[in-house]
């Protein structure tokens, strides 16, 4: 297990568009839940990338997670797995964030394919559990056991923001925690 650091991360949002979440049980609190991430990543400086699935059949991102966003690097792809067919594990290994935070929908499609894709000795892979949703509670779980077997971390949105605050001593402490409050 490692500590995230905000200087080593990158926020990797799946997949939250509008004409999907309907169909998703708890895709709005997980939704809710990106939004804070993506809040998070604009106070510590953490580049965010978010991918669109065949925006043109199942619309594009949630207008308010773009909103909670600060430039965010959009992701337009066709494949399940944002790693195939985009130039996403370029863009990464071209850079030297080897901390890769994911969010999004459906947890037992585009980000399990993700995930399992990203999973490389170089980088380290944390899949937030309560900003993730599918359809059904058993993909759901399934998911979650398969990426953390193939050596993916588990972790809660409240657990990055804390790792990449690092100490209450330091610049953005009390804007964090307005945030988880």
């Amino acid at each position: 297990m490692h500590t995230l650091q905000a200087q080593q991360s990158l926020l990797l949002l799946i997949d939250w568009q509008s004409r999907l979440l309907p169909a998703l049980p708890h895709g709005q609190a997980a939704l809710q839940r990106s939004v804070l991430l993506g809040k998070g990543a604009a106070l510590y400086d953490v580049p965010v990338l978010v991918t669109e699935h065949c925006a043109d059949k199942i619309g594009g991102t949630d207008p308010g997670l773009l909103e909670s966003l600060s430039a965010p690097h959009m992701i337009h792809k066709t494949h399940f797995s944002a790693c195939r067919g985009t130039a996403l594990l370029s863009d990464i290994q071209a850079g030297e964030r080897r901390q890769i935070v994911v969010a999004g929908a459906e947890t037992h499609v585009c980000v399990l394919q993700t995930v399992l894709d990203l999973l490389a000795p170089e980088r380290r892979v944390y899949v937030v559990c309560d900003a993730l949703a599918s359809r059904k509670s058993i993909d759901y779980k399934t998911a979650l056991q398969r990426m953390q077997q193939a050596g993916a971390e588990l972790v809660t949105s409240e657990m990055v923001l804390f790792e990449w605050q690092a100490c209450a001593g330091d610049p953005g402490m009390r804007e964090m925690l307005s945030l988880v409050r």
